[in-house]
């Protein structure tokens, strides 16, 4: 008897499925290495469930009568498994992003409903893209909304039965740990304040005061020196060491008592100067490392994310609108405003390297003789601006060739807008934090931009707070919050920007 060896497209099938599995499996255990916790990973995998049962179902209605009247589609003939393992993948980087999994356990539903519309935005703006570049013919947007809208019901419903399972369990095993905060700055007081929210958790007595703060001893319950009665008395299950400057013999005699009376120890680092988003924890070994990173870009795997992004929403729009839009404006270029269609100008980058910045001129070609009026900044009703130019100038039109150094990789679709390389060298010598925007790439629109700060200026103080603004961008980038600006900038463009000049 002879067997038919399998087809080819149910091999491919089996062997695209085994793939998906295993780049899952991959995500989770890289979790599993940077030591999450256990209940995130639950709830990390339980939104991985989520998205397939969803994928499964919107499919499911795209293909039926109700959208296709005569269907012959079956799910076999869909691209599904390209589709979940793209929105598991998106998933897990936009929820490390955006902070979904980090304690979700003891979130409140409506909080838990932010941290999902933002990561669902995230997959809608990848599907879109990602079923674009499959060329898709089932799967449009009747998926996309379907999949949107029971993600997020699945999502919420299943978090929801997750947090009420551990508090339940929590609550029928575990009583509220009974904890102290020693120590009396800024750093204990918070400690304090969180641990009243985590009342289900822990119980906290109240404060005691290190040696050198004896004068706050009104406000604690005692001194390091009475740690022991305090643990003796009051019963204690968990000490938080929040010292504002930590002396070696203290924490040697907090840690004998700890391990005298078995109880748990959590140190918490003096980092009340730095924004929790410039601090990453990592383990070199087995040493616990905190490193104080002002760029969230460090990390190579969220550079590709940014660089994937930049090249995919970029590609999109220069095959959809640039590749009609410039040439109209080119033409209107040469008959008003004749001269030269683009213009290029040197520009700082990352890490100051120079490129070339294309833009379309906006600007006379005359010869203008004055040194300074020839490199003064833009301002208002400037008489150097054509009327042509500054009708592209107020739509923000005149940017639209930067697309293409965002292809090259000079520029990013978002970051700081780069400045003429004189005024950036100048400004470095003026402004201490200038030079922050060097550590990522410039871009054709930012945080600064959509918040009133477009142009240059010759004002220190609106400098600053343009430069401030950047710098927050840096610290707090996500992928989310790169979507929010661009849509802020294209409701700009549409309805018009007045400090655009």
């Amino acid at each position: 008897m002879q067997f038919a060896p399998p087809s080819s497209s149910s091999y491919l099938q089996k062997r695209t499925n085994r793939l998906q599995i295993l780049i899952i499996a991959c995500l989770i255990l890289n979790a599993l290495r940077k030591r999450t916790s256990f209940t995130n990973i639950l709830f990390l995998v339980s939104d991985l469930l989520a998205i397939t049962i969803s994928a499964l179902l919107a499919a499911l209605y795209s293909i039926s009568p109700l959208v296709i009247p005569k269907t012959t589609f079956t799910l076999d003939s869909l691209n599904l498994q390209y589709v979940c393992l793209l929105a598991c993948i998106v998933w897990y980087f936009s929820s490390r992003s955006t902070g979904l999994n980090d304690s979700p356990a003891r979130r409140t539903i409506r909080v838990d409903v932010i941290y999902l519309l933002r990561n669902i935005v995230s997959q809608i703006v990848f599907l879109i893209l990602g079923l674009f570049v499959v060329k898709e013919r089932v799967l449009t947007r009747h998926f996309v909304i379907a999949y949107s809208l029971m993600l997020l019901l699945f999502s919420v419903l299943n978090r929801s039965a997750l947090r009420y399972l551990y508090r339940r369990l929590k609550k029928r095993m575990l009583a509220p740990a009974r904890a102290i905060v020693i120590g009396s700055g800024g750093n204990a007081h918070a400690i304090r304040e969180k641990l009243a929210e985590l009342s289900a958790d822990y119980e906290c007595v109240g404060l005691v005061a290190s040696i050198a703060d004896l004068e706050k001893k009104d406000n604690a319950i005692g001194t390091i020196d009475d740690l022991q009665s305090i643990v003796e008395q009051y019963s204690i299950d968990t000490v938080f060491v929040a010292l504002e400057g930590q002396n070696p013999s203290q924490l040697s005699y907090i840690v004998d008592i700890s391990q005298k009376y078995a109880l748990d120890l959590k140190i918490v680092p003096n980092f009340a100067t730095y924004s929790p988003n410039m601090l990453r924890y990592s383990f070199l070994g087995e040493i616990p490392i905190a490193t104080v990173n002002i760029d969230r870009l460090a990390e190579a795997e969220w550079r590709i994310i940014k660089r994937i992004f930049d090249f995919v929403v970029t590609s999109f729009l220069i095959v959809f609108v640039c590749s009609w839009l410039v040439p109209i404006i080119a033409i209107l270029q040469i008959v008003l405003n004749r001269g030269p269609v683009f213009y290029r100008a040197e520009r700082l980058g990352r890490k100051g390297k120079s490129f070339f910045i294309y833009k379309f001129r906006t600007m006379k070609t005359k010869i203008i003789e004055s040194e300074s009026e020839r490199t003064s900044l833009t301002k208002q009703n400037d008489k150097r601006v054509t009327r042509f130019g500054g009708f592209l100038r107020k739509t923000s039109l005149d940017e639209l060739p930067q697309f293409f150094n965002v292809l090259r990789g000079d520029m990013s679709l978002v970051g700081p807008r780069p400045l003429d390389t004189a005024e950036a060298l100048r400004m470095k010598n003026l402004i201490q934090n200038f030079v922050v925007r060097d550590y990522v790439k410039p871009g054709i629109t930012g945080w600064a931009q959509i918040n009133g700060y477009r142009s240059g200026t010759g004002d220190l103080e609106l400098m600053r707070k343009r430069i401030e603004l950047d710098r927050w961008y840096i610290i707090n980038w996500t992928v989310g919050l790169d979507i929010r600006i661009c849509f802020a900038t294209a409701f700009k463009i549409i309805f018009g920007d007045p400090y655009a000049r």
